[in-house]
């Protein structure tokens, strides 16, 4: 089921939170990327660094009994073509009895590209989400580029 009716809080991660942000991104490519095969020494290292990077953000969504329901990574890079700041999303998850509340983590994030600098955004939406995609749309993003990806 879906929850609503909690209390759900975003707030900057820490180190007790990196055992639940590796879970988010085992389940997210469980789900958006199934032939990859989740390495989680690797994750918890990638969690670990942008934890430590000051032009990186790391965020969790908890609820009221204080589980991470969701986890937002992105960093701050230059655009190669003006130079202006922009946010790059790296992971944007919301478990699935918790969606609906990816708001809350989506406003936090764009926060803090603002805060950053940062003059634009991006999100990546896996082509199994169109729902998501629907999502972003909705708030005000638009549909940029097209990645495609082939096993070698």
């Amino acid at each position: 089921g879906w929850v609503y009716n909690q209390d759900m809080i975003v707030r900057d991660a820490t180190a007790l939170d990196v055992d639940a942000l590796v879970q988010c991104v085992v389940d997210f490519a469980f789900v958006s990327y199934p032939a990859d095969k989740p390495d989680r020494r690797h994750i918890t290292g990638v969690v670990l660094g942008a934890m430590a990077n000051d032009h990186s953000l790391v965020a969790v969504l908890e609820d009221d009994a204080g589980k991470v329901a969701g986890c937002y990574l992105g960093t701050k890079i230059e655009n190669m073509i003006s130079g202006a700041a922009m946010a790059v999303e790296i992971l944007f998850y919301v478990s699935p009895g918790y969606r609906g509340h990816g708001a809350k983590l989506l406003t936090f994030a764009e926060q803090w590209a603002e805060d950053q600098g940062c003059k634009s955004m991006f999100l990546s939406c896996p082509a199994s989400a169109p729902r998501a995609a629907k999502y972003f749309e909705a708030k005000g993003y638009k549909l940029t580029e097209c990645h495609y990806g082939k096993a070698l």
